[in-house]
């Protein structure tokens, strides 16, 4: 799919790639010509959407006022970090 605003992935883009059991991998094409790549390594144990809501709700209340863009960006690249770093996911960016 396609992120207009050339934006990074978003917290929806993650949850959705594991939503999706027979899904390997995701890309985004950005406007400004930037791809992003998520691949699935492993299946999780535990519930991304839980994980997702722990992480945002956890951010909101440390950056209160932050407008909601930049909480979103926090919370993916907080997330894709986890993930990244257990070996759920790879990320590639071209």
């Amino acid at each position: 799919h396609n992120h207009p605003n050339s934006s990074k992935p978003s917290p929806s883009d993650i949850k959705w790639l594991f939503k999706r059991e027979n899904a390997a991998s995701s890309n985004i094409v950005c406007h400004d010509g930037t791809v992003y790549r998520l691949e699935k390594l492993r299946s999780l144990g535990f519930s991304i959407e839980d994980f997702i809501s722990d992480v945002s709700n956890e951010t909101k209340i440390k950056y209160s006022g932050w407008p909601d863009y930049l909480i979103d960006s926090y919370v993916s690249d907080t997330v894709i970090e986890f993930l990244t770093k257990n070996k759920y996911i790879r990320v590639e960016m071209r």
